[in-house]
């Protein structure tokens, strides 16, 4: 056993060495400092900007939750269509297609194949969707409420729930 020892002391030994004979340090680092005299300029002026930004336009399931003065996101459930759909709260009562929810400045048009929000010139829409009003007062009366949506995104489902501003209105035709 000894003999293992001191052949593994041998070999450890003579690794050091012949890194050791082959070490070469490098160059030492050289600092320089130097004296300025310069000085900052004075600001420059820009041309004014001719880029006029255009609305913004697209579909998207997060359409609501992208104006938060108008819907504010309170939950959001993801997943296969049995268990979004088992996430419904109860007694929804459906929009019905030709409707609009109106919140703060946004307006919600309900379509036979999803949603569109507007506001301003701003126009998002949600494909394969449906919007369902929870609890409150029925359609058309004022009063804060809760928006219900449900999108079919192909394999996967999504719901979401939105309290709406103050003072919101669904107009049904």
């Amino acid at each position: 056993m000894l003999r293992y020892y001191l052949i593994a002391t041998v070999l450890v030994l003579g690794a050091l060495a012949i890194g050791a004979a082959f070490y070469r340090p490098g160059q030492p680092l050289e600092v320089a400092a130097v004296q300025s005299t310069g000085s900052p300029s004075a600001p420059r002026s820009q041309a004014p900007s001719t880029l006029t930004p255009e609305p913004v336009t697209g579909e998207a399931p997060w359409a609501l939750s992208a104006f938060p003065a108008c819907f504010t996101q309170t939950e959001r459930v993801r997943g296969p269509r049995s268990y979004v759909r088992s996430q419904l709260p109860a007694g929804l009562r459906a929009i019905p297609s030709g409707s609009s929810a109106r919140s703060a400045d946004c307006t919600v048009e309900v379509l036979a194949d999803g949603l569109r929000l507007t506001r301003g010139q701003e126009r998002l829409s949600v494909p394969r969707s449906r919007l369902y009003q929870a609890g409150g007062p029925p359609f058309g009366l004022f009063a804060p409420r809760e928006l219900v949506l449900l999108h079919d995104g192909g394999g996967w489902w999504e719901l979401r729930r939105y309290r709406t501003a103050a003072g919101s209105r669904i107009e049904v035709p």
